[in-house]
């Protein structure tokens, strides 16, 4: 496949020696296992022009299953071969940003491996989260969920609509203790508490 080439790149200069700017006059650029560049360049400090040939790992795609609430998506994704793949790492895959949650290398599953060792990638969708909200008055309970990017906060104090009830938030339940007062990113809130009031405020 071919690639289009790149406007500069920093290579050693064979008369500066030494590694500088280099401005790509001409050359080709191709993708088959690996990516390599066959050029004719200039370099920026001495203005010698030299023919230059490099050659580096290319992309493994690599199989992945999207969690996103009832359903699972397989998409795949390229990774850096140089770069080790960690449980909890943040990536974009196609349009959605996704968290790794699980790494499967034959079959185990492990917290970091190599691209060229894993057959697949488990992720959950993290452009938003689900937020679990409970509310209630007197005899009447409601549960629900709304949705939020994982850094949007929730404070006591906020109104959440959850169905046709309105919910003022008076505790916020995190994976380690409770807050009934300040904030706290969607991404740590294990569930909102609150109270049903004829309040028309929406979030």
């Amino acid at each position: 496949m071919k690639l289009e080439p790149p406007t500069n790149i920093v290579v050693e200069c064979p008369k500066c020696k030494e590694e500088t700017l280099h401005t790509v006059i001409k050359g080709k650029m191709y993708h088959k296992q690996d990516i390599t560049l066959d050029a004719l360049v200039n370099c920026g400090e001495c203005k010698h022009t030299h023919q230059i040939k490099l050659t580096e790992p290319g992309p493994i795609e690599v199989p992945v299953i999207v969690s996103d609430q009832e359903r699972s998506i397989k998409l795949s994704q390229e990774l850096d071969p140089t770069e080790k793949v960690e449980i909890g790492d943040e990536m974009q895959v196609e349009d959605l940003f996704v968290k790794v949650t699980a790494i499967e290398c034959g079959p185990k599953r492990v917290n970091s491996a190599m691209p060229k060792d894993i057959d697949t990638l488990w992720v959950m969708r993290y452009d938003r989260i689900v937020v679990k909200v409970s509310g209630n008055h007197r005899a009447r309970t409601v549960s629900g969920k709304v949705f939020a990017p994982p850094e949007e906060e929730f404070t006591i104090g906020d109104m959440v609509r959850i169905g046709k009830y309105d919910i003022l938030v008076h505790t916020i339940k995190l994976r380690r203790g409770k807050k009934r007062m300040g904030s706290a990113m969607a991404k740590d809130v294990v569930r909102l508490y609150g109270k049903i009031i004829k309040s028309k405020g929406r979030r």
